[in-house]
Protein backbone atom coordinates (compact mmCIF):
# COMPACT_ATOMS: atom_id res chain seq x y z
CA UNK A 1 0.00 0.00 0.00
CA UNK A 2 1.33 3.44 -0.92
CA UNK A 3 2.73 5.69 1.80
CA UNK A 4 0.69 8.74 2.78
CA UNK A 5 2.05 12.20 2.06
CA UNK A 6 0.49 15.52 1.11
CA UNK A 7 0.78 14.72 -2.59
CA UNK A 8 -1.04 11.37 -2.56
CA UNK A 9 -3.50 11.78 0.35
CA UNK A 10 -6.53 12.09 -1.94
CA UNK A 11 -5.48 9.23 -4.20
CA UNK A 12 -4.87 6.93 -1.25
CA UNK A 13 -8.16 7.91 0.41
CA UNK A 14 -10.03 7.08 -2.79
CA UNK A 15 -8.29 3.70 -3.04
CA UNK A 16 -9.15 2.88 0.56
CA UNK A 17 -12.76 4.08 0.25
CA UNK A 18 -13.26 1.99 -2.89
CA UNK A 19 -13.10 -1.05 -0.63
CA UNK A 20 -16.32 0.12 1.03
CA UNK A 21 -18.30 -0.20 -2.21
CA UNK A 22 -17.06 -3.43 -3.74
CA UNK A 23 -13.61 -2.74 -5.19
CA UNK A 24 -10.37 -4.59 -4.45
CA UNK A 25 -7.07 -2.73 -4.75
CA UNK A 26 -4.31 -4.29 -6.85
CA UNK A 27 -0.95 -2.57 -7.14
CA UNK A 28 -0.19 -1.66 -10.77
CA UNK A 29 2.78 -4.01 -11.08
CA UNK A 30 0.49 -6.92 -10.26
CA UNK A 31 -2.15 -6.13 -12.90
CA UNK A 32 -1.44 -8.73 -15.64
CA UNK A 33 -1.11 -6.45 -18.64
CA UNK A 34 1.57 -4.85 -20.78
CA UNK A 35 1.72 -1.03 -20.93
CA UNK A 36 0.27 -0.98 -24.49
CA UNK A 37 -2.79 -3.05 -23.52
CA UNK A 38 -6.12 -1.43 -22.63
CA UNK A 39 -7.89 -4.66 -21.66
CA UNK A 40 -6.68 -6.98 -18.92
CA UNK A 41 -7.18 -10.05 -21.09
CA UNK A 42 -6.50 -12.63 -18.38
CA UNK A 43 -9.34 -11.30 -16.23
CA UNK A 44 -11.67 -10.80 -19.19
CA UNK A 45 -11.07 -14.35 -20.40
CA UNK A 46 -11.83 -15.70 -16.94
CA UNK A 47 -15.17 -13.86 -16.81
CA UNK A 48 -16.21 -14.90 -20.33
CA UNK A 49 -15.54 -18.57 -19.61
CA UNK A 50 -17.29 -18.44 -16.26
CA UNK A 51 -20.42 -16.68 -17.53
CA UNK A 52 -20.89 -18.34 -20.92
CA UNK A 53 -20.94 -21.90 -22.35
CA UNK A 54 -18.03 -21.21 -24.71
CA UNK A 55 -14.48 -22.39 -25.32
CA UNK A 56 -11.30 -20.38 -24.87
CA UNK A 57 -11.00 -20.09 -28.67
CA UNK A 58 -14.50 -18.64 -28.88
CA UNK A 59 -13.74 -16.23 -26.04
CA UNK A 60 -10.72 -15.05 -28.02
CA UNK A 61 -13.02 -14.19 -30.92
CA UNK A 62 -15.12 -12.04 -28.60
CA UNK A 63 -12.04 -10.30 -27.23
CA UNK A 64 -10.77 -9.69 -30.77
CA UNK A 65 -13.90 -7.68 -31.54
CA UNK A 66 -13.47 -5.58 -28.42
CA UNK A 67 -9.84 -4.89 -29.26
CA UNK A 68 -10.76 -3.86 -32.81
CA UNK A 69 -13.30 -1.42 -31.42
CA UNK A 70 -10.71 0.07 -29.06
CA UNK A 71 -8.30 0.51 -31.96
CA UNK A 72 -11.00 2.31 -33.96
CA UNK A 73 -11.12 4.97 -31.23
CA UNK A 74 -7.45 5.78 -31.73
CA UNK A 75 -8.30 9.20 -33.19
CA UNK A 76 -9.76 11.59 -30.61
CA UNK A 77 -12.51 12.71 -33.02
CA UNK A 78 -13.68 9.07 -33.24
CA UNK A 79 -13.70 8.46 -29.49
CA UNK A 80 -17.41 8.94 -28.80
CA UNK A 81 -18.36 6.83 -31.82
CA UNK A 82 -16.08 4.05 -30.59
CA UNK A 83 -17.44 4.41 -27.05
CA UNK A 84 -20.96 3.92 -28.39
CA UNK A 85 -19.87 0.88 -30.41
CA UNK A 86 -18.07 -0.68 -27.46
CA UNK A 87 -21.14 -0.35 -25.25
CA UNK A 88 -23.25 -2.02 -27.96
CA UNK A 89 -20.77 -4.90 -28.20
CA UNK A 90 -21.26 -5.52 -24.50
CA UNK A 91 -25.04 -5.23 -24.27
CA UNK A 92 -26.73 -5.15 -27.69
CA UNK A 93 -24.53 -6.54 -30.47
CA UNK A 94 -23.32 -9.41 -28.31
CA UNK A 95 -24.77 -12.36 -30.25
CA UNK A 96 -22.33 -15.02 -31.51
CA UNK A 97 -22.92 -18.37 -33.33
CA UNK A 98 -21.49 -20.40 -30.48
CA UNK A 99 -24.58 -22.45 -29.64
CA UNK A 100 -25.59 -25.92 -30.76
CA UNK A 101 -25.64 -26.27 -34.55
CA UNK A 102 -24.25 -22.76 -34.88
CA UNK A 103 -27.19 -21.13 -33.12
CA UNK A 104 -26.61 -17.61 -31.84
CA UNK A 105 -26.20 -17.05 -28.12
CA UNK A 106 -25.85 -13.77 -26.25
CA UNK A 107 -22.46 -13.39 -24.62
CA UNK A 108 -22.46 -12.02 -21.09
CA UNK A 109 -19.60 -9.91 -19.83
CA UNK A 110 -20.88 -9.16 -16.31
CA UNK A 111 -22.43 -11.30 -13.62
CA UNK A 112 -25.86 -10.68 -12.15
CA UNK A 113 -26.66 -10.85 -8.46
CA UNK A 114 -27.82 -14.47 -8.72
CA UNK A 115 -24.73 -15.75 -10.51
CA UNK A 116 -22.25 -17.92 -8.67
CA UNK A 117 -19.43 -16.08 -10.42
CA UNK A 118 -18.89 -12.60 -9.02
CA UNK A 119 -17.57 -9.70 -11.04
CA UNK A 120 -13.89 -8.97 -10.51
CA UNK A 121 -13.93 -5.27 -9.57
CA UNK A 122 -10.39 -3.93 -9.32
CA UNK A 123 -9.10 -0.45 -8.58
CA UNK A 124 -5.49 0.26 -9.37
CA UNK A 125 -3.34 3.37 -9.64
CA UNK A 126 -0.50 4.86 -11.68
CA UNK A 127 -1.69 2.99 -14.79
CA UNK A 128 0.79 3.56 -17.62
CA UNK A 129 -0.25 3.63 -21.28
CA UNK A 130 0.76 3.04 -24.06
CA UNK A 131 4.28 2.69 -22.67
CA UNK A 132 5.97 3.32 -19.37
CA UNK A 133 5.91 6.97 -18.35
CA UNK A 134 9.70 7.19 -18.35
CA UNK A 135 9.53 6.20 -22.03
CA UNK A 136 7.00 8.92 -22.88
CA UNK A 137 3.75 7.18 -21.91
CA UNK A 138 0.94 8.68 -19.86
CA UNK A 139 0.26 7.75 -16.24
CA UNK A 140 -3.34 7.74 -14.99
CA UNK A 141 -3.92 8.23 -11.27
CA UNK A 142 -6.83 5.81 -10.80
CA UNK A 143 -8.34 3.17 -13.09
CA UNK A 144 -11.35 1.02 -12.19
CA UNK A 145 -11.54 -2.33 -13.97
CA UNK A 146 -14.56 -4.65 -14.10
CA UNK A 147 -13.83 -8.15 -15.44
CA UNK A 148 -10.75 -6.90 -17.25
CA UNK A 149 -12.38 -3.84 -18.81
CA UNK A 150 -11.22 -0.38 -17.60
CA UNK A 151 -14.49 1.50 -17.11
CA UNK A 152 -13.78 4.54 -14.92
CA UNK A 153 -10.76 6.85 -14.81
CA UNK A 154 -10.12 9.31 -12.00
CA UNK A 155 -7.58 12.04 -11.29
CA UNK A 156 -6.58 13.08 -7.77
CA UNK A 157 -4.92 16.39 -6.98
CA UNK A 158 -3.17 17.65 -3.86
CA UNK A 159 -5.47 18.97 -1.10
CA UNK A 160 -2.88 21.33 0.37
CA UNK A 161 -2.61 23.95 -2.37
CA UNK A 162 -5.54 26.36 -2.61
CA UNK A 163 -4.61 27.17 -6.21
CA UNK A 164 -5.08 23.53 -7.25
CA UNK A 165 -8.68 22.41 -7.78
CA UNK A 166 -10.60 19.49 -9.24
CA UNK A 167 -10.58 21.40 -12.54
CA UNK A 168 -6.85 20.75 -12.87
CA UNK A 169 -7.58 17.04 -12.71
CA UNK A 170 -10.44 17.42 -15.19
CA UNK A 171 -8.09 19.27 -17.54
CA UNK A 172 -5.61 16.39 -17.31
CA UNK A 173 -8.38 13.94 -18.21
CA UNK A 174 -9.44 16.05 -21.21
CA UNK A 175 -5.83 16.03 -22.42
CA UNK A 176 -5.63 12.26 -21.98
CA UNK A 177 -8.78 11.81 -24.06
CA UNK A 178 -6.95 13.51 -26.93
CA UNK A 179 -3.52 11.92 -26.47
CA UNK A 180 -4.55 8.36 -25.49
CA UNK A 181 -8.21 8.07 -26.59
CA UNK A 182 -8.04 4.26 -26.70
CA UNK A 183 -8.05 4.18 -22.89
CA UNK A 184 -11.45 5.89 -22.88
CA UNK A 185 -13.25 3.74 -25.47
CA UNK A 186 -14.78 1.46 -22.75
CA UNK A 187 -15.33 4.39 -20.37
CA UNK A 188 -18.49 4.92 -18.33
CA UNK A 189 -17.45 8.18 -16.68
CA UNK A 190 -14.46 10.12 -15.40
CA UNK A 191 -14.00 12.06 -12.17
CA UNK A 192 -11.59 14.43 -10.49
CA UNK A 193 -11.04 15.54 -6.90
CA UNK A 194 -8.63 17.64 -4.90
CA UNK A 195 -10.09 16.49 -1.58
CA UNK A 196 -12.67 19.26 -1.36
CA UNK A 197 -15.01 18.54 -4.29
CA UNK A 198 -15.89 15.43 -6.30
CA UNK A 199 -16.74 16.31 -9.89
CA UNK A 200 -17.56 13.88 -12.70
CA UNK A 201 -18.43 13.81 -16.40
CA UNK A 202 -18.74 11.64 -19.49
CA UNK A 203 -16.12 11.50 -22.23
CA UNK A 204 -15.92 14.60 -24.40
CA UNK A 205 -17.70 16.72 -21.82
CA UNK A 206 -16.22 20.25 -21.53
CA UNK A 207 -15.11 21.25 -18.06
CA UNK A 208 -17.95 23.75 -17.63
CA UNK A 209 -20.38 20.82 -17.95
CA UNK A 210 -18.76 18.74 -15.21
CA UNK A 211 -20.72 18.62 -11.99
CA UNK A 212 -20.72 17.36 -8.41
CA UNK A 213 -22.06 14.05 -7.20
CA UNK A 214 -23.86 14.11 -3.86
CA UNK A 215 -24.70 10.99 -1.91
CA UNK A 216 -27.84 12.46 -0.38
CA UNK A 217 -29.97 15.57 -0.05
CA UNK A 218 -27.61 17.12 2.50
CA UNK A 219 -25.20 17.74 -0.40
CA UNK A 220 -22.19 18.03 1.86
CA UNK A 221 -18.90 19.06 0.31
CA UNK A 222 -15.70 20.93 1.11
CA UNK A 223 -13.83 18.34 3.18
CA UNK A 224 -11.99 15.09 2.56
CA UNK A 225 -14.67 13.27 4.58
CA UNK A 226 -17.42 14.74 2.38
CA UNK A 227 -15.60 13.64 -0.77
CA UNK A 228 -15.26 10.12 0.60
CA UNK A 229 -18.96 9.97 1.49
CA UNK A 230 -20.07 11.11 -1.97
CA UNK A 231 -17.50 8.97 -3.77
CA UNK A 232 -18.63 5.73 -2.09
CA UNK A 233 -22.17 6.46 -3.25
CA UNK A 234 -21.16 7.08 -6.87
CA UNK A 235 -18.62 4.31 -7.33
CA UNK A 236 -20.72 1.24 -6.54
CA UNK A 237 -20.02 -1.13 -9.48
CA UNK A 238 -23.70 -1.99 -9.85
CA UNK A 239 -24.64 1.68 -10.14
CA UNK A 240 -21.92 2.30 -12.71
CA UNK A 241 -23.00 -0.63 -14.86
CA UNK A 242 -26.61 0.56 -14.71
CA UNK A 243 -25.53 4.02 -15.87
CA UNK A 244 -23.56 2.44 -18.72
CA UNK A 245 -26.26 0.06 -19.87
CA UNK A 246 -29.55 1.86 -19.25
CA UNK A 247 -28.95 5.62 -19.01
CA UNK A 248 -26.60 6.41 -21.89
CA UNK A 249 -27.84 7.94 -25.15
CA UNK A 250 -25.76 8.71 -28.23
CA UNK A 251 -26.86 11.19 -30.88
CA UNK A 252 -25.37 13.80 -33.18
CA UNK A 253 -25.59 17.41 -34.22
CA UNK A 254 -26.69 18.66 -37.62
CA UNK A 255 -23.00 19.20 -38.33
CA UNK A 256 -22.26 15.50 -37.86
CA UNK A 257 -20.64 15.67 -34.46
CA UNK A 258 -21.26 12.61 -32.27
CA UNK A 259 -22.60 13.38 -28.79
CA UNK A 260 -22.94 11.32 -25.64
CA UNK A 261 -25.83 12.17 -23.34
CA UNK A 262 -26.75 10.45 -20.13
CA UNK A 263 -28.72 10.84 -16.97
CA UNK A 264 -26.77 10.35 -13.77
CA UNK A 265 -28.51 10.74 -10.42
CA UNK A 266 -28.54 9.12 -7.00
CA UNK A 267 -32.34 8.85 -7.30
CA UNK A 268 -33.10 5.91 -9.59
CA UNK A 269 -36.75 6.92 -10.09
CA UNK A 270 -35.79 10.42 -11.16
CA UNK A 271 -33.20 8.89 -13.49
CA UNK A 272 -35.85 6.80 -15.23
CA UNK A 273 -38.15 9.80 -15.63
CA UNK A 274 -35.40 12.01 -17.03
CA UNK A 275 -34.19 9.24 -19.29
CA UNK A 276 -37.63 8.92 -20.86
CA UNK A 277 -37.78 12.67 -21.40
CA UNK A 278 -34.33 12.55 -22.98
CA UNK A 279 -35.40 9.87 -25.41
CA UNK A 280 -38.34 12.01 -26.51
CA UNK A 281 -36.46 15.29 -26.76
CA UNK A 282 -32.80 14.71 -27.71
CA UNK A 283 -30.83 17.92 -27.23
CA UNK A 284 -28.36 19.27 -29.78
CA UNK A 285 -25.68 19.77 -27.13
CA UNK A 286 -23.56 17.68 -24.84
CA UNK A 287 -25.61 17.41 -21.68
CA UNK A 288 -24.90 15.88 -18.30
CA UNK A 289 -27.96 15.94 -16.09
CA UNK A 290 -27.30 15.99 -12.34
CA UNK A 291 -29.94 15.71 -9.63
Amino acid sequence: MAYFNEENTVEQMLINAAGQCGWIYVEPQFVPRLPDEVLVVEWLMEALLALNPITAEQAEQVIYKLRACITSGGASDELITANDKFRKLLFEENSYPFGDNGDNINIRFFAGKDDEYKNRCIVTNQWEYPRKSKEGGKRLDLVYVINGIPMVIGEAKTPVKASVTWADGATDIMHYQKSIPEMFVPNILTFASEGRELQYAGIGCPIDKWGPWFADEERKHGTLEDVEHNYVSLMTPERLLDIYRFYSVFTGTSGGRKLKLYVVTNNIWVAKLLFNVFCQHIQRALVLVKV
